[in-house]
């Protein structure tokens, strides 16, 4: 595991912004081609997003995993992380449960404060909904654009920061 920045805005942004200009392009020449060129960037970009969160919150319960002294505890939470999925703050909240307990898991949203979770939440339930569209239908529209993406993404950002430094502290106080 990296000791460096979990979340990491520039990575994703420049991927995403790559998304988004070929998404303008395409948008600004109307055409069969750029109608499914248009389609395919919409996915691509909330995929990506949705691959660099599910990554953040592995990388969060690795910080847990790491201190654990039995192998068998190390294996069973791997376990856990690798079944993290899905955009909504309750798969967010249970990787936290199993990494740093009920304890740890209160300490953070604390931290966090009631404001960001719901921002967080919501914005995870949009990801979601524009998620499920680009991976699990052939849909003839997509509800969301490379732009709409990186306005969520930059709205969960900070709040996605305020959780790495809350974990980060919580971790050096109680492992």
């Amino acid at each position: 595991m990296a000791r460096g920045c979990i979340f990491a805005k520039t990575e994703v942004l420049a991927a995403l912004s790559v998304l988004d200009r070929e998404y303008k392009k395409a948008y600004k020449r109307p055409s069969p081609r750029n109608n499914r060129l248009l389609k395919a960037y919409s996915k691509m970009a909330v995929i990506t997003a949705g691959g660099w969160v599910e990554d953040g919150i592995k990388s969060l319960m690795e910080m847990s995993i790491l201190k654990l002294k039995e192998l068998d505890g190390q294996k069973r939470l791997k376990n856990e992380a690798d079944h993290i999925w899905g955009f909504s703050y309750y798969h967010f909240s249970k990787g936290m449960m199993f990494a740093f307990g009920a304890h740890g898991l209160e300490y953070v949203e604390r931290k966090i404060g009631s404001t960001d979770l719901a921002i967080l939440s919501s914005s995870f339930g949009k990801l979601k909904t524009w998620r499920d569209d680009a991976a699990h239908s052939h849909a003839t529209t997509i509800r969301s654009n490379p732009t709409m993406v990186i306005g969520e993404m930059n709205i969960i950002f900070p709040i996605l920061k305020k959780i790495e430094a809350s974990t980060r502290e919580y971790s050096r106080k109680h492992f």
